[in-house]
């Protein structure tokens, strides 16, 4: 049985793909290297660590677990790599660079020892060919999420070095009920945040009051709960979910979640979701719960032409919302977008494509 190293940086890149371990340790020996974020040498940012129960159900599938170095602050770099001449394939979890985390002198061992390495895409971005700049540097190959990206991308690099992989982890929303106990809110950059000036509509007081969030709460008799993100970067959470409660009326009723165990139950218990735009927004695209993203708050990339895409104004929000309601799923912007997308096949899909490279 062939032997695969996969390597895991960042959790918010790898929490997409980390389902397909089980399914791949059917067909090949694993082994794991945690580095950066993931390495155990690195403190959790956030309320709720979720490399704990990745350790607790999925360490049982590797006969190997490296633990490499890990980062102390936000702009450190790790100072030793290690690779053995053991494995006949390497996943990496990015798809960028990452000299910090000397994924290029991996990369360079890995070619001595004729290893191919699988890049993963990073999440939703902008469409730029420096996207791939990594292709040759830090991976062979790469995982994109579907047919739109390939059509872009293979007009600067080889579609063979393309992996249509779409979303494996969404594939679990397939068998999950859906509810509609509150509105979820889902933010990129708060305003209290150092770089929030990065996109126009940072999740402030404007951006609440635009948006008419305590309106859309009272119309649709719901709560609302805001997730933030966990950053390296500002790992003060307890400060910002003091600054989210502060954009509303004294007693609303709002919960913030930081962390989150289950992330497809956070979604699917939502009666829609307004959000920045993110690669989270995939998941109620892709199980039919009516969306809006917010123009301005994040990269657009595959989102040009989806129905949620909104301008910060609620009365369009208010529109979109109804429209959703009424019209349901976006099949033709899953199909283009995400491969397996509508059949919630996508960990098959993935698998194949690296049964044919290793």
């Amino acid at each position: 049985m062939k032997h695969i190293l996969i390597v895991l940086s960042n959790n918010r890149c790898n929490e997409k793909i980390r389902c397909i371990i089980p399914e791949l340790s059917k067909h090949y020996k694993l082994s794991l290297y945690n580095i950066g974020e993931m390495s155990e040498h690195t403190k959790w940012y956030g309320d709720i660590d979720p490399r704990i129960k990745f350790r607790e159900e999925t360490y049982k599938y590797f006969e190997e677990v490296i633990e490499g170095d890990g980062f102390q602050f936000h702009g450190d770099s790790v100072k030793n790599i290690h690779l053995k001449n053991q494995y006949d394939g390497i996943i990496y979890d990015d798809n960028k660079l990452m000299p910090e985390l000397m994924i290029p002198t991996l990369y360079q061992k890995a070619k001595e020892y004729d290893i191919p390495v699988i890049g993963n895409s990073h999440g939703n971005r902008d469409f730029n060919p420096s996207e791939l700049n990594a292709l040759g540097k830090s991976y062979d190959y790469c995982f994109i999420l579907g047919q739109k990206e390939r059509l872009i991308y293979e007009q600067v690099c080889d579609k063979d070095n393309l992996l249509k992989g779409g979303i494996p982890s969404n594939d679990s929303l397939k068998n999950i009920d859906v509810k509609d106990d509150y509105i979820l809110v889902i933010t990129n950059f708060l305003g209290n945040h150092h770089a929030s000036g990065m996109y126009p509509n940072a999740f402030n007081q404007e951006f609440v009051d635009k948006v008419d969030l305590v309106g859309l709460s009272n119309y649709f008799d719901k709560p609302i709960v805001v997730k933030q993100k966990t950053r390296l970067d500002d790992p003060d959470f307890k400060k910002n979910i003091d600054y989210i409660h502060s954009l509303f009326p004294s007693g609303f009723d709002i919960d913030v979640v930081t962390d989150c165990d289950d992330i497809d139950g956070l979604i699917c218990n939502s009666h829609f979701v307004i959000s920045a735009l993110s690669t989270l927004c995939f998941k109620p695209i892709q199980k039919g719960i009516p969306t809006v993203m917010v123009q301005g708050s994040g990269m657009v990339g595959n989102f040009y032409d989806s129905n949620s895409l909104c301008e910060l104004d609620k009365y369009r929000i208010y529109e979109s919302i109804e429209w959703q309601q009424e019209n349901g799923k976006d099949e033709e912007f899953i199909k283009t977008t995400i491969e397996g997308g509508l059949e919630f096949n996508s960990t098959e899909n993935y698998i194949n494509q690296i049964r044919n490279i290793i």
